[in-house]
């Protein structure tokens, strides 16, 4: 029996869940949560992937639970500023790892956010 892509969908939510979380990694958020792979590569989104193909991404170890705005924020450091995610993890944990609404990584870079907008402390 072949199971179609948008019927495999919500297995495809619940199993991202259960693999990766129902919170941001970052800011402990619940809602606009997206997958994000670590090491920074392009990739087709997961739920337009079979449920097997996503089984063996997840158990790879690549991807991480983020919010849209945490997400975005993770994004605009290794894009503009050449981080890796290990460099954004070392942020995170050393400039607050009490979870917080704004995201403190782009809090510590040079004073600017994705937006560019300068952050006042």
């Amino acid at each position: 029996m072949r199971i179609y892509l948008h019927k495999s969908r919500p297995f495809i939510r619940r199993l991202i869940d259960q693999k990766l979380g129902d919170t941001c990694f970052i800011c402990g958020g619940r809602v606009n949560l997206a997958a994000h792979r670590i090491d920074g590569k392009r990739h087709t989104k997961l739920l337009s992937l079979s449920l097997k193909t996503v089984q063996k991404q997840l158990d790879s170890g690549l991807y991480v639970r983020l919010c849209y705005a945490c997400h975005k924020a993770t994004h605009w450091c290794m894009t503009r500023l050449g981080f890796t995610w290990e460099k954004i993890v070392d942020l995170y944990w050393l400039h607050g790892a009490a979870r917080s609404a704004r995201c403190p990584v782009t809090a510590q870079v040079e004073g600017s956010n994705p937006s560019g907008a300068a952050i006042s402390e």
